[in-house]
C-alpha cells in the first residue's frame, strides 16, 4: 500500500490544529486536566512515531483521534494496576443481605430535562465521576458515556463481563448518592 506522509500536516503544526479538540475529548473522559493533558501529549508523541505508517484512509484528525482514544485506555490500564481495587461497604446502609432494599432511593425533585440543562449539574456531575474509584470511573466512562459496548470494555480492560457488572453496578450505585448528597439536596 502507497505511503501518504505527505498527506499529514507538519507535525509542529499539531498542537495549534488539533490540542484543543484533543484536549476537550480527554477531559470529558479523564477529569484530572494534569493527566488528560498527559495524555494528549503520549499521543501527539505515538502519532510522531507512528507518522511514516499514516495510510491516508483517514484524515488526519480522525488518525490523530483514534490514536488518543488507545491513549485514554491505556492510561486507565495503567492506574488500574497501581490502584487495588477498593471494597465499600457502604451498599450495606441501603441493602440487607440478600439484596433487598432496606431503605428505597429518594425520589429526585423537578424535571429531568431542565437539570440536563443546567451548567451547574454538569460540573457536579463530572466531580462526581472524578470521585469514583478508579475501575469503576473507567467502566462508568466507557459504558455510560462513551456508549462503548459491554464486549469491547471487557476486551479493551482485560475484565470478565461479570466483573464489568459489577463495577458498572458500584460506579451508578456511588454516582446516584453523590448526585444526591452534591446536586439534589441542595437544589430540592
Amino acid at each position: 500500500m502507497k505511503n501518504n506522509q505527505n498527506s499529514l500536516s507538519d507535525p509542529n503544526n499539531w498542537v495549534e490544529l488539533y490540542g484543543d479538540q484533543l484536549l476537550r475529548f480527554t477531559l470529558a473522559r479523564i477529569c484530572k486536566r494534569e493527566s488528560a493533558e498527559e495524555v494528549v501529549q503520549e499521543t501527539f508523541l505515538a502519532a510522531l512515531k507512528a507518522r511514516k505508517n499514516f495510510s491516508g484512509r483517514s484524515s488526519e484528525k480522525t488518525w490523530l483521534f483514534g490514536i488518543l482514544k488507545h491513549k485514554i485506555i491505556d492510561h486507565y490500564r495503567k492506574m488500574e494496576k497501581q490502584q487495588p481495587i477498593s471494597i465499600d461497604d457502604t451498599e450495606n446502609e441501603y441493602f440487607d443481605k440478600r439484596g433487598h432494599w432496606k431503605k428505597s432511593p429518594k425520589r429526585w425533585p423537578g424535571n429531568p430535562q431542565k437539570v440536563l440543562e443546567k451548567k451547574e449539574f454538569w460540573e457536579v456531575f463530572e466531580k462526581c465521576i472524578a470521585h469514583l474509584p478508579l475501575e469503576m470511573e473507567q467502566v462508568f466512562q466507557l459504558k455510560m458515556l462513551e456508549k462503548m459496548n459491554s464486549e469491547d470494555i471487557c476486551t479493551e480492560l482485560q475484565i470478565t463481563s461479570a466483573n464489568l457488572w459489577v463495577r458498572l453496578h458500584r460506579a451508578r450505585f456511588k454516582m446516584r448518592q453523590c448526585l444526591e448528597k452534591c446536586w439534589f439536596t441542595k437544589t430540592g
